[in-house]
Order: C-alpha cells, then structure tokens, then sequence
C-alpha cells in the first residue's frame, strides 16, 4: 500500500507518477463539501422535500392505531423491568427467611424474577391495550384527537380496570 501521507509524489514504488495534490476538496468554486465519507456531492439532495415518504392524501403524523403497537411494547417492557426488579426483593427477602443457600437460593431468585416481570408485564400490557383500544374507539366517534379525549380514556380505564 502506497503511503501519500508522508513524502508524496516520492513513495517508495510510485516513481513520481502519484500525487495528492489534485484531489479537489469541493465540487466546483463556492459549492458545499464532498462528504468525506460517502464520495459523492451533499448538494445534489434536495433539502426541501420531507424526510419519509407518505402516500397521496395521506396524514404527515402517525395516527392513533400507529402509535398504539409502540405504547403497548413500551408498557410491556416498563412492566417486565418493574416486576422483575419487585420479584429480585421478594425473592431475596423470601431466600433469607428461609435460609436457603447455593443453588437453590439462584433457582429461587431467578424464579421470583421471571414471575414477577412476567405478571406485570401482562397486566401493564392489558392496562395500555385497554386505553388504546379506547383512545382509537373516542377519535373515531367524535372525530377529533385532543386533551379532553384522553381525560375520558383514563377514566373509563381505571372505572373498566376496578370494576371488573
């Protein structure tokens, strides 16, 4: 490999044919910077048009049923993360009164963990599909997204969630 960094246009096996002196540093007078790791010319993109591409009539924002399969997996990993985090004190508390040591006690802890993140992550993950299912219902009904829908939403959930 033919180093031009030191000594250019004399390295070792080039014989003054090579030299990094005419590399340009920008694509005409006066226009932006080649991008240094992409070879080409920044300029050539266009600036204006939007950054995704939606079809014809389309909405520029996600809707509400778009936005319900984020919600739910955040809600179902918040949960796992909480549960298990309760289900690592529970166990330790429980393998101390015991007195367990070893294996048993690892066996116990990682089954205390599992379950724990396993139910309050269905439960969350219920709660989030409930208030999203009911936050979807609400826009189609009154044909609007704003704060007063998502007033109802939680209180009809926590009315559905502790009357049932």
């Amino acid at each position: 490999m033919i180093d031009f960094r030191t000594n250019p246009g004399k390295a070792d096996g080039d014989n003054g044919k090579y030299s990094n002196t005419n590399i340009p540093v920008t694509s005409q007078q006066g226009l932006a910077s080649l991008s240094p790791y992409l070879n080409f010319d920044p300029s050539y993109l266009p600036v204006s048009q939007p950054e995704f591409i939606f079809p014809d009539g389309a909405m520029k924002q996600r809707g509400r049923f778009e936005l319900a399969f984020s919600q739910i997996g955040a809600a179902c990993i918040a949960g796992a993360g909480i549960g298990g985090a309760s289900g690592l004190y529970r166990g330790v508390k429980a393998t101390s009164i015991a007195g367990e040591t070893g294996k048993l006690r690892r066996t116990q802890l990682i089954n205390h963990v599992m379950k724990g993140g396993a139910s309050m992550a269905n439960s969350l993950g219920v709660i989030m599909i409930m208030y999203t299912c009911a936050g979807i219902g609400l826009t189609w009904l009154r044909g609007t997204d704003d704060f007063s829908r998502s007033c109802y939403e939680c209180c009809g959930i926590q009315i559905a969630w502790y009357g049932a």
